[in-house]
Parts: C-alpha cells; structure tokens; sequence
C-alpha cells in the first residue's frame, strides 16, 4: 500500500501486508517492492521522521551550513577521527529534509545522498548513540544500497549532533569496510570528537551548542 501516513486499522482490514510511506526514493521503491514479489524479507528500514521535524530542519538551516564550501575546522575533526579509530570514512552529515550532505566527509567522494538510505537519520530519530557491528547481519540495513554498493558499509558507529535548543541535525560517524565494534573509552572518544563537531557547526551564528 502506497500512503502519506500508515493506518493499521484500514491496512489490516484491506490485507495490507506492506506499506510504503510517502515520500520515498526509487532505489527505496524497487527494493521494497522486490521483496514483496519474491516474498522475502526487506532488510532496508528507512528512519522515521522526529515529531519536532519543522522546528528540527529550522534550526539546521538557521546553522547556516547547509552547502557551504569544505571547511578545515571540519575536515580536521574527521581527519582526527579517521586516524583514532583507524577508518576509512568519518563524517559530518546533516540530516536535511530529503537528504543526508555531509559538511565534512573524509574518505568518501560524494557529499550527499538520499535521506532513505541514510544511517544517520536513524541516530537523528532516536537522538542517541547508534552502533552497528555488522549491517549484513541488521535487518534494517542489509538491503541498503550503501551496503551492497559503494561505499559498502559493514560497519557505523554514529552520535548525535544536539544543538542547545534540543534539537538534533545529524550524526558525526564512523564508517568502516569490515565488520567491528567498539569498546567504552572509543565511544567517549567518539562523543568527544561529536562535541567538537557540535561546537564549529554553531560557530559564529548565534546558535548554541548543546553542553555534554
């Protein structure tokens, strides 16, 4: 069933065994409903939308970051990053309305890709730490076209960027080709490198950084 929202009641009513919630992407579009046919599991679970998305996206855009040129107070943040936790890519993504862009994204080429498909918006919804060991063995990843294609992702690790206001405009990240984890001084590292992230993205604008 394609809706603007799900409604459980009509959906078990009519058989409904699937729902697809606009808006959403093609690439999200074909997987879903490839499984439908072969009737197989969807291991490809998009994030829901945070109840405070308008005033969320206002306070992102208020940033004044959104598309601005590579700065080196950032790229120095994953720079650092990259070389702690020995990983290929660490970012800084911005969960936009449509999309994931990242301000600083060292070992990756693009700078955005569709919100379905983003890690980080799973950690915007949830406003919390999000570890993924292996995606292969996630449902809600195993099927994501940033795994079975480029950059194929085996493992994340991401925290919330939380401005002072509360509200949450993305994850700094870690992103790995091969499955791991994380032990507890990694993620204090982790949160403090977010912290700093944090900092330069209210940097100047009048916006305040959310105190650890």
């Amino acid at each position: 069933m394609i809706a603007a929202r799900q409604d459980h009641a009509a959906g078990a009513a009519a058989g409904v065994t699937d729902w697809l919630i606009k808006p959403f992407d093609s690439s999200y579009a074909r997987t879903k409903i490839r499984a439908w046919v072969l009737r197989t599991a969807c291991h490809w679970i998009r994030a829901a939308v945070p109840s405070d998305e308008e005033r969320r996206l206002a306070a992102l855009r208020a940033t004044g970051v959104l598309d601005t040129q590579p700065e080196d107070r950032f790229d120095r943040i994953t720079r650092l990053a990259a070389a702690l936790f020995d990983v290929p890519i660490a970012l800084v993504s911005l969960v936009d309305q449509n999309r994931q862009w990242f301000k600083s994204c060292y070992g990756l080429d693009t700078r955005e890709t569709s919100r379905d498909a983003a890690f980080c918006a799973h950690v915007v919804y949830d406003r919390k730490p999000m570890i993924v060991p292996d995606t292969f063995q996630d449902p809600r990843f195993a099927d994501s076209p940033l795994v079975t294609d480029d950059p194929r992702i085996r493992f994340y690790a991401g925290c919330p960027l939380i401005l002072d206001d509360g509200s949450c405009v993305g994850s700094f990240c870690l992103v790995d080709t091969r499955p791991r984890t994380l032990q507890e001084h990694d993620l204090e590292r982790l949160h403090d490198l977010t912290n700093l992230a944090v900092r330069e993205l209210t940097a100047g604008n009048g916006v305040q950084p959310s105190h650890p």
